[in-house]
């Protein structure tokens, strides 16, 4: 069976979760270099998941699975909360995108269905070209997890280092 044709449940599923605006989509694009998903400076541009099947080296056949905002306190954001929510149920990989300065109650949130879950987490610190990143603050970050990155979607110098993760 050749690698494109590879079924949906043998690819490993990347799962990106977050608050609005972090950078969830953007940084979907910036791993697979293709406009995968609709962004913008507008908090809640993603309303449903969006995926994306391809092939990552050296890791093989994945699906790369882009969510809503965990934060969405809009008339429909429980509703895309829920299905967000699901995709923990198929996730191998989350990634958890936050920004500088920015760990709180729903970071935490993901962190722990992660570790109840046994799924694999990545802290990506994205929009780190916007503010300083304190020590601290990573610190706070590797109670969860000692997968961290730093990087900027908007900066394609960092992406190779992200793909080694």
């Amino acid at each position: 069976m050749s690698l494109q044709n590879t079924p949906a449940s043998e690819r490993v599923h990347i799962a990106f979760f977050g608050r609005r605006n972090a950078g969830k989509s953007s940084l979907v694009n910036y791993i697979t270099n293709q406009a995968v998903a609709i962004t913008s400076e507008i908090a809640g541009t993603t309303t449903d998941t969006v995926e994306k099947t391809m092939e990552l080296a050296p890791a093989g056949p994945v699906i790369f699975i882009d969510t809503a905002g965990l934060d969405d306190a809009s008339d429909l954001g429980g509703e895309r909360i829920k299905k967000t929510l699901k995709v923990f149920e198929r996730a191998d990989i989350a990634i958890l995108v936050t920004t500088p300065g920015v760990w709180g109650d729903t970071e935490i949130k993901v962190a722990e269905m992660c570790s109840k879950r046994k799924i694999k987490l990545i802290a990506v610190v994205n929009k780190c070209d916007t503010a300083a990143v304190e020590v601290s603050f990573l610190e706070n970050i590797r109670r969860y997890t000692e997968n961290i990155l730093q990087c900027s979607a908007l900066d394609p110098a960092g992406r190779e280092e992200f793909m080694e993760q």
